[in-house]
């Protein structure tokens, strides 16, 4: 997981921003080479975060089977998954509400 964070901000991306900002300041377009350039770069980095997260879901949902099947009796499983289910509902929840808040008071 390191790895990829670490390699999200690598050499090439550096370079990149960099070719950005000297773009940018000379009020210059980018080429087509650039473009595809960073295209590049960033399908690269999106692939590996894609693979990041497949991984860190498999290991979430054998982590959850293990404390179900193996950890827990049946009616602590029960009550745990209820407790997963409702903490799940309250983020959503609060999580919506806070949206609702940004946007009505963007300031804020």
């Amino acid at each position: 997981m390191a790895r990829v964070q670490e390699s999200a901000a690598d050499a090439s991306m550096v370079e990149l921003s960099h070719l950005a900002t000297q773009m940018i300041m000379r009020r210059t377009t980018p080429c087509l080479r650039v473009n595809q350039r960073v295209d590049a770069t960033l399908v690269a980095k999106e692939n590996q975060m894609e693979e990041l997260l497949h991984a860190a879901d498999d290991l979430r949902l054998r982590t959850l089977r293990a404390i179900v099947h193996d950890i827990l009796t049946p009616i602590q499983a029960v009550h745990f998954l209820i407790a997963v289910a409702e903490l799940h509902l309250r983020l959503h929840d609060w999580g919506k509400r806070r949206d609702a808040v940004a946007t009505s008071h963007p300031s804020i």
